[in-house]
């Protein structure tokens, strides 16, 4: 009915995912590159300072369920991209729940939601990532905290900087595509 569907778009457009006009209604909001920048940023500064209090507070079980969740992964190299960035999300889910902060990760999983159209951007190199996920893991199971916050931050500021070329040489081929085709039509 027309009430729970509404109160399911007036939610979206809270959390950002659709914005709404009145009397027009409910559009899909655009990409904004300084929006999309903000949200990395926090995210990295979020998974940095999890990974800082998982040194602290995850159990080596933890951390080894952790890796095997991961070599879990290594025996199905076939998977689709849809499957890859799920996992890399539930990676990163996961990462952030060893710190034992909700809070954290209630965070952390708002933003997650609020990037993952931008993370389908850049679903080539995914399947890199999982090297880099180990890492994290062997940093994190050595206690070292600040090596380990280091490298997240380094290995989400990768995916961000390729996103962004992505963005940018679509962009391009767009504008050089419509100054072409307005060429022709002169």
């Amino acid at each position: 009915s027309r009430t729970p569907l509404r109160e399911a778009l007036n939610r979206l457009a809270t959390e950002g995912f659709l914005t709404t006009t009145a009397n027009k209604g409910f559009f899909a909001r655009e990409l904004d590159a300084n929006e999309l920048f903000d949200l990395y940023e926090l995210r990295a500064y979020l998974e940095q300072t999890a990974v800082r209090l998982a040194c602290n507070r995850a159990s080596d079980e933890e951390i080894a369920e952790l890796r095997a969740f991961l070599l879990q992964q290594d025996e199905n190299s076939r998977m689709l991209a849809g499957e890859m960035l799920k996992l890399d999300e539930e990676f990163h889910i996961r990462l952030v729940q060893l710190s034992q902060n909700e809070e954290l990760a209630k965070t952390v999983k708002a933003v997650a939601e609020r990037i993952r159209f931008a993370r389908w951007i850049d679903t080539q190199s995914r399947r890199l990532s999982h090297g880099q996920h180990l890492q994290i893991v062997t940093l994190l199971a050595e206690r070292k905290d600040e090596e380990c916050a280091a490298f997240v931050l380094a290995h989400i500021q990768k995916h961000f900087d390729q996103i962004r070329e992505i963005i940018r040489g679509a962009v391009t081929e767009i504008y050089t595509r419509n100054s072409e085709d307005r060429r022709k039509h002169r």
